[in-house]
């Protein structure tokens, strides 16, 4: 089962991190938290010849300001407000201008993005997105009246419309950047040393997390240029620096941790980190290059419709009545129509469905009521190619559409249609035989297609546990699977065929 590995490429975690510029970014909650960089004479001026405004955000809310400055209750004359509306990047400012440049795209799909808006002149104004040109506009955004008053980062000038998401590596430059400029301080998606940059260096650089500290209590973001202003943070500022930053990756993001939390105090070193209110729980196993035990696999089964080929597995008990419960397996199906791996007869607990790439799975009988996935458009499922299959229940959930989840090649699976049908997903009363192979009744349903590893859990497995611990050891492996009796990271299967091995 080991080759239809053999051409995939596996990203392995390495040291490349040590070579980043930035490791950290600035967290706003929407709520109660801002940057405030009083008024100094270059940014105040800045609007009155061509400027350069580059910053990296990542966020999945609209309608929030990420910076501004202006003089209050004058938004027509505001030097500049960069404003995330309705997932667009609106750039407003200028002499009288109330019509914003605006990014082509919308950008709140909670990935990083950096962004340059450069005015080069009353007529000729640009935003960049990741390097790129996006849009060029003649708004005017050169202001020849000073402007003063507060900058803020995360608010507009008032400290409403508060950004909810990250920030890092806030730049302003008196002058208009380049093209080749942008895609330097872009960098490949990792944020250029500005201290380090080819070009004339910015006025002002809030790094928005490397630096900041505190200070009789208040919470300082430096500027890293000298003699610049910096900036204070209000709000709930202990929560504020996050180890999340373009490009980075393998950096931990810490659950009700803050910086109060962070001690000096290591073995041979004097300024390293001591945590407190941990248990052992909260040791995470993944580190980089994790994968989780392997086993020798060089079979699997091949099962044909046409013939009524089926494996029956008996009455699996041990399941009746569980709220929660795993089931996984490897699939590869040739039929490119109606396909059915796992069922039983009445109590149906299992049945997906392959047909023109659609997915269904229905719980505790045959009608729409029992459907809990109902035609998902899954062109990853593609017939005649090996693909690992993972349902997880968990009726004790609050939120009825998290109680079922599907993950497909190790990776959790959504979509708009998919959200599950509002029910607790008990698992009845099994009263007859589950069959691999086909979906037995009257009428049964036979699959055609070759399957491996049918594992089935009496929990809920995390989606730690399905990637590292399943899916990995069988995509990384030669003639190898992952090992379901030998993992401490897993608990023993109630039932798993290996189909052959």
């Amino acid at each position: 089962m080991s080759t239809q590995f053999t051409n995939r490429q596996w990203r392995l975690p390495n040291n490349e991190n040590k070579a980043k510029q930035s490791n950290y970014s600035m967290t706003f909650d929407g709520s109660s938290q801002n940057i405030n960089i009083q008024s100094s004479t270059e940014l105040d001026n800045i609007p009155s010849n061509p400027y350069s405004f580059s910053f990296w955000f990542k966020s999945s809310t609209a309608g929030r300001v990420l910076s501004e400055k202006r003089a209050a209750n004058n938004f027509l004359n505001a030097q500049y407000t960069i404003h995330l509306g309705s997932g667009y990047i609106q750039w407003y400012g200028g002499a009288g201008s109330s019509t914003p440049t605006q990014t082509s795209t919308t950008l709140i799909d909670n990935q990083w993005h950096h962004i340059v808006c450069v005015a080069e002149s009353t007529t000729v104004n640009k935003i960049y997105v990741d390097g790129q040109l996006d849009v060029t506009s003649s708004a005017n955004r050169i202001n020849s009246s000073v402007v003063t008053g507060t900058f803020n980062i995360g608010s507009n000038y008032a400290g409403s419309y508060r950004y909810e998401g990250n920030l890092d590596e806030t730049s302003i430059f008196n002058y208009s950047l380049s093209e080749a400029q942008v895609l330097e301080i872009y960098n490949n998606g990792r944020p250029k040393d500005l201290s380090t940059f080819s070009g004339t260096a910015p006025i002002s650089w809030w790094r928005l997390g490397e630096n900041a500290y505190f200070n009789n209590n208040s919470f300082v973001v430096p500027n890293s240029i000298t003699g610049a202003p910096n900036g204070t943070a209000s709000g709930t500022i202990t929560t504020m620096i996050s180890a999340d930053a373009p490009g980075t990756y393998a950096n931990g993001i810490g659950t009700n941790l803050d910086i109060l939390d962070r001690v000096g105090n290591a073995p041979l070193s004097t300024s390293n980190s001591q945590s407190y209110n941990m248990i052992p729980d909260d040791k995470v196993p993944y580190v980089p290059g994790y994968v989780g035990n392997q086993i020798a696999n060089n079979f699997s089964m091949s099962f044909d419709a046409a013939s009524n080929t089926y494996f029956n597995a008996g009455n699996l008990s041990a399941i009746n009545g569980l709220q929660k419960v795993t089931y996984s397996f490897w699939m590869n199906d040739s039929s490119g129509g109606a396909s059915y791996p796992i069922g039983t007869d009445g109590q149906l607990i299992l049945m997906p469905l392959i047909n023109s790439n659609r997915f269904d799975v229905y719980l505790n009988g045959t009608s729409s009521s029992a459907r809990i996935y109902n035609n998902q458009t899954l062109t990853i499922l593609n017939t005649n190619q090996w693909h690992h299959i993972v349902l997880v229940i968990d009726s004790t959930l609050s939120t009825a559409n998290q109680r079922t989840k599907i993950y497909i090649d190790g990776n959790s699976y959504t979509d708009s249609s998919g959200t599950p049908i509002t029910q607790n997903a008990t698992i009845g009363t099994v009263t007859t035989d589950t069959n691999i192979g086909r979906a037995s009744g009257s009428t049964p349903a036979y699959f055609s297609g070759k399957l491996d590893e049918v594992a089935i859990f009496d929990t809920a497995l995390n989606a730690g546990q399905i990637y590292n611990d399943i899916y990995q050891p069988t995509a990384t492996g030669t003639n190898q699977t992952a090992d379901f009796v030998n993992n401490p990271n897993l608990p023993n299967p109630v039932a798993w065929y290996r189909m052959g091995d």
